[in-house]
């Protein structure tokens, strides 16, 4: 495994984990990331901020694009217009037909 499907990995149980969060979603949200290790995914990937927030911006829209039935439905879950969304897509190289 290398250290871009490690990051994936990681964002993964994050969203998992995001069914046992009560109270202030945002607090616990930003509390879990603090908790990751961060210095070392980031340093056994190679990857900057640039490139790390690339990484989870695509595996947030791969995942919406997975759950709901619309573009609008995976923008409004990810806080974005569909526009934003559609151009978020087409800049991480996603096919721009609606979700199956």
């Amino acid at each position: 495994m290398n250290a871009l499907e490690a990051v994936r990995i990681k964002l993964h149980r994050i969203e998992i984990q995001m069914d046992e969060l009560s109270g202030d979603l945002e607090a616990e949200f930003i509390k879990r990331l603090d908790d990751m290790n961060w210095s070392r995914v980031m340093s056994l990937s190679g990857l900057k901020l640039p490139g790390l927030i690339k990484t989870i911006e695509r595996t947030l829209i791969e995942n919406a694009l997975r759950t709901e039935r619309s573009h609008a439905d995976a923008a409004k879950l990810l806080g974005v217009n569909r526009t934003t969304f559609l151009e978020k897509m087409k800049r991480h190289g996603f096919q721009l037909g609606e979700p199956k």
